[in-house]
C-alpha cells in the first residue's frame, strides 16, 4: 500500500502558470468560479482548497483548450498548404477568406508556442 502511494505522488508534477492563459477569453471566468467556494469557518482551509481546485481545473482546461501546441501548429501548417493550393486553383472570395482564417489561427498558436518557450528559458 505504501509503495502505491509513493509511486502516485512521484508522478504528480508541480503547478506551472502559463502567461498565455491570461489572454484567453474564458480564463478569468474559470479562476472566478474556483474562488467562489463557500467555506467561511476557516479562511486558511478555504485558501488551500481553492488553490488545489484551481490548479486541477487549470491543468485540465489547459489541455482541453491548448492541448499539444506543437501538434496543432503542424496540423495548421498542413491546412494552410491545402488552402493555399485551393486558392491557386480557384481565387474565389470564399477560398481566400478560408486561407486567411487559418493563417490567423496559426499565428495565435505560434504566439502560444513562443510564450511557452519564453517561460522555459
Amino acid at each position: 500500500m505504501l509503495i502505491r502511494i509513493v509511486a502516485e505522488q512521484s508522478q504528480k508534477s508541480f503547478f506551472k502558470f502559463h502567461a498565455m492563459w491570461v489572454f484567453h477569453e474564458r480564463f478569468m471566468d474559470l479562476v472566478r468560479s474556483c474562488w467562489n467556494i463557500q467555506e467561511e469557518r476557516n479562511l486558511m482551509l478555504k485558501f488551500i482548497i481553492t488553490l488545489k481546485q484551481l490548479s486541477s481545473r487549470l491543468w485540465r482546461w489547459n489541455w482541453e483548450v491548448f492541448g499539444d501546441v506543437n501538434k496543432h501548429i503542424d496540423e495548421l501548417r498542413r491546412k494552410v498548404e491545402m488552402a493555399d493550393k485551393r486558392v491557386m486553383e480557384d481565387r474565389s472570395e470564399m477560398n481566400e477568406t478560408h486561407l486567411m482564417q487559418i493563417h490567423v489561427i496559426l499565428v495565435e498558436e505560434i504566439q502560444h508556442q513562443y510564450s511557452l518557450m519564453e517561460e522555459k528559458s
